[in-house]
């Protein structure tokens, strides 16, 4: 489920005062949907005008607008601390309600079982032999490739030919007839979904 980010502990002091003041823009903006922000909007302005200015005065290094700066930098990080649970809150995992606030939506998490769709697959007859190579983009995690294949329009099942590489060669094919082809990656934590179904006729 996606959440308003942060963003505010590793970026410069530049870009924190850019995020904090696209989120005010965005709050703003928003205010039909975000109608009692914690803390509310002229509260986090204040916040943010205080921290420009801490900035521009620590340009120079001077120990103590330095402190300053510091200061105002963590009480700006709280309060966009604050209004990301509460846009969390409302929003409830849509991204556009999120990007509306002028947060950025987290990006979604891929479980360690996710296993890519398998991709570039392509279908070569061998002309005059009833053979076709099929080949598709390697993955570094596949065990097996099983390719599949089943003559096209007549619902037959698949039947299916593994292979250690990324390259198949299909032979016994009838002439003149299409079929459709298919692949998948085998891993030890299962299969992945389909590829696109390619056609071929058979010359």
């Amino acid at each position: 489920m996606a959440k308003p980010t942060t963003r505010s502990h590793n970026i410069s002091d530049a870009e924190l005062n850019e995020y904090a003041s696209i989120i005010l823009k965005g709050m703003k903006k928003n205010v039909s949907l975000f109608p009692n922000p914690n803390p509310d909007m002229k509260t986090f302005e204040i916040m943010l005008q205080d921290f420009k200015r801490a900035m521009a005065d620590a340009t120079y290094r001077d120990r103590r607008a330095v402190i300053i700066r510091n200061g105002k930098r963590k009480e700006l990080q709280e309060g966009i601390r604050l209004l990301a649970l509460y846009v969390q809150a409302i929003a409830k995992g849509d991204r556009s309600i999120i990007l509306a606030s002028g947060f950025s939506p987290s990006k979604p998490q891929r479980s360690s079982n996710d296993i890519p769709l398998p991709e570039l697959f392509e279908a070569i007859p061998q002309i005059g032999t009833g053979i076709i190579k099929l080949r598709v983009k390697a993955w570094r995690l596949a065990r097996v490739y099983q390719f599949e294949y089943r003559k096209k329009g007549e619902g037959e099942p698949w039947t299916a030919a593994l292979s250690t590489k990324s390259t198949c060669t299909i032979s016994g094919l009838e002439m003149l007839e299409e079929y459709e082809f298919r692949v998948c990656y085998v891993a030890s934590r299962g299969k992945s979904p389909y590829s696109d179904v390619i056609s071929s006729r058979i010359y």
